[in-house]
């Protein structure tokens, strides 16, 4: 495992900071029966300036926003204007839904095919159904946080 991420191992025991199986030094915490090894575990992260990669077996992994994508993707933006959200490409993702959640502010989301337009305020999320054509503006400045699977992700110029 590389810096920051977590994996569940089943056990019992729990211990202090042991050496994992990758050979690392890392706090060994017990949740809910099993064992889990984690690196850097007493470090904080900007979600802002980091995203979080979901991989299979139960690996999450703190990455620079250039990094090749993981089955998943965890990111947190500020909206501030319409170019910040790329509001003039269309994109969809075949892999599964994407989730949308406004922090902060006013989006809107697009959809193409369908001629829709969903508006989100502070606290409000909508799930974006697989392979569906879909772009944002912004209504009034703020943060989003997104969940996006990236296997096949799709861009399109959008005539605005």
């Amino acid at each position: 495992m590389g810096q920051g991420e977590v994996q569940i191992l089943p056990a019992a025991a729990v211990e202090d900071v042991v050496a994992c199986p990758h050979h690392h030094a890392c706090k060994l915490v017990d949740i809910r029966g099993h064992r889990c090894y984690f690196r850097n575990v007493f470090e904080n992260y900007d979600l802002f300036s980091t995203l979080i990669q979901l991989h299979a077996g139960g690996v999450a992994k703190l990455v620079n926003r250039r990094d090749a994508p993981g089955l998943w993707t965890v990111g947190a933006f500020h909206a501030e204007s319409d170019r910040a959200v790329h509001s003039d490409v269309w994109e969809r993702h075949p892999g599964g839904h994407e989730i949308l959640v406004v922090l902060s502010g006013e989006l809107h989301v697009h959809l193409r095919d369908e001629g829709h337009v969903v508006t989100l305020t502070a606290g409000r999320s909508f799930l974006v159904p697989p392979g569906c054509w879909h772009r944002l503006t912004v209504g009034e400045p703020g943060d989003l946080l997104s969940i996006t699977p990236r296997a096949g992700t799709e861009h399109e110029k959008a005539v605005v």
